[in-house]
């Protein structure tokens, strides 16, 4: 015999079924990309590649041989100054003393960045934009998006869990002839 299910029940068992087959979609996409296209996946931080490019948004590096970079390419690169991981545009190539630089700048800025990164510096190019992804990966990574990580599996595990108990209660109490609120002690649910 069919159980009936409740409208809510198949809305969440349908909502469940997405997150389960995006993750796996999700999956399957970073372990093409990283593993068999070898390409990596970065955050942009920063807003000076705006509108192009967003603080929280993911970029995927395809890895290139610095002498296929051309002018209004996005490159990524660690930058000579502070060593950080940098996303800009790429307005100007030039070669210096037999070594490839390129002047680069963010699409929000109104100056150009004021050093030259060098061809070593250069970690790819940034081919595909991801948007928000990167700030889902910097809340996890806070106290609250760490316990958000690992609270809402818990939570959903005992609701289910929880659910799964009165049902089987409900059951055994429409088993016996008794309904809810009529007086059968705990004692008597497992006759």
């Amino acid at each position: 015999m069919r159980e009936k299910r409740s409208k809510i029940g198949i809305v969440l068992n349908g909502f469940g079924n997405v997150l389960m087959y995006g993750a796996v979609l999700v999956g399957l996409f970073f372990v093409v990309t990283h593993f068999i296209l070898g390409w990596h996946i970065n955050p942009a931080y920063g807003g000076g590649m705006v509108p192009s490019l967003g603080g929280g948004d993911v970029v995927v590096v395809i890895d290139t041989d610095p002498q296929d970079i051309a002018v209004d390419d996005t490159i990524i690169y660690r930058s000579p100054l502070a060593g950080a991981i940098t996303v800009h545009r790429v307005i100007e190539v030039k070669t210096l003393d037999g070594e490839l630089m390129f002047a680069t700048q963010g699409d929000a800025n109104e100056d150009p960045d004021p050093y030259l990164v060098p061809e070593e510096n250069v970690i790819g190019f940034a081919g595909l934009t991801i948007p928000w992804v990167g700030r889902l990966a910097h809340f996890v990574q806070t106290p609250l998006g760490y316990m958000t990580l690992l609270g809402a599996p818990g939570l959903a595990i005992t609701a289910m869990q929880t659910r799964d108990l009165l049902n089987g209660i409900r059951e055994v109490r429409i088993r016996r002839g008794a309904r809810w609120g009529t007086g059968l002690k705990s004692k008597d649910w497992l006759k």
